[in-house]
């Protein structure tokens, strides 16, 4: 489990350090805010886990963190081999 905190914590900081790109298109504006909101639910999901290590709380963790890179690759200055990387790591994650 402390592992699985570990990680995610990991994946989080990552996203959140890179930020957003700038730009004056709206929509990159709105793939940022909305990233925003899926690191504030992935952030929830994981609380959730720790709270109560349960294979429904994981499997949230796990869809929450999928959404959130989705979005966040869109807003990202991150490459895509570290997406892919990203990716690769929350489908790893076995919820028993």
């Amino acid at each position: 489990m402390k592992t699985f905190l570990l990680s995610g914590s990991l994946l989080l900081a990552l996203f959140l350090v890179t930020g957003c790109k700038k730009s004056a298109e709206e929509s990159l504006a709105d793939n940022c805010t909305r990233a925003g909101q899926k690191a504030e639910a992935y952030t929830a999901a994981l609380q959730a886990y720790s709270a109560s290590p349960t294979k429904a709380n994981c499997e949230k963790v796990k869809s929450t963190a999928l959404d959130y890179v989705e979005i966040a690759a869109n807003c990202s200055t991150i490459g895509q081999a570290d997406l892919k990387a990203a990716r690769d790591q929350i489908n790893a994650l076995v919820c028993q």
